[in-house]
């Protein structure tokens, strides 16, 4: 079953989470009691830990995004872990570490506007993480752009960080 999580607030963006539980998540539900009412349908059941998770994950997106289209190279050093790797739709498929993307973000203006549809949170393993998302940004001086990407979080300590990203251009239906 999915939960929906709503009100996550960054700036004027609301964000919301998508969860969908891991098959060790599933397998973790006590099961439901014989002669027991069957969920309604598109009923939640009650926030707990994973969707807290899928919160974290949801504002950590926001905070890349909006670190992203200010060029705050302190806090993109803060969410993207060491190791980051980049796959990028923009590139002919090279990897771009950690130091080459942040480089590069500070050399070009990206966006002066940009947004997030909410992310599709998946739960791996303790501390692991994906996070399948749309981006919708107008480049400076170009026609908007949007693209679907694929992140891996990892957590570290109290915190989540970006571990490597691989993004798709969407392109429109014909």
């Amino acid at each position: 079953m999915n939960h929906v999580l709503r009100g996550i607030v960054l700036g004027s963006a609301a964000v919301g989470a998508l969860l969908v539980p891991s098959r060790a998540a599933a397998q973790a539900r006590p099961a439901a009691k014989a002669g027991a009412p069957a969920p309604r349908q598109g009923a939640t059941r009650p926030a707990g830990p994973a969707a807290e998770i899928a919160a974290e994950i949801a504002a950590a997106e926001q905070q890349v995004l909006a670190a992203m289209l200010t060029r705050d190279k302190a806090r993109l050093e803060q969410l993207l872990a060491p190791q980051f790797a980049l796959v990028s739709a923009l590139s002919s498929g090279e990897v771009i570490d950690k130091a080459d993307w942040i480089a590069g973000l500070l050399e070009r203006r990206v966006s002066d506007d940009g947004r997030l549809e909410p992310p599709q949170v998946r739960l791996h393993a303790p501390g692991v993480a994906t996070a399948v998302v749309r981006v919708m940004w107008g480049p400076t001086g170009g026609a908007p752009e949007s693209f679907v990407v694929t992140d891996t979080w990892v957590r570290r300590g109290r915190t989540w960080q970006l571990a490597a990203r691989h993004s798709s251009a969407r392109r429109s239906a014909p």
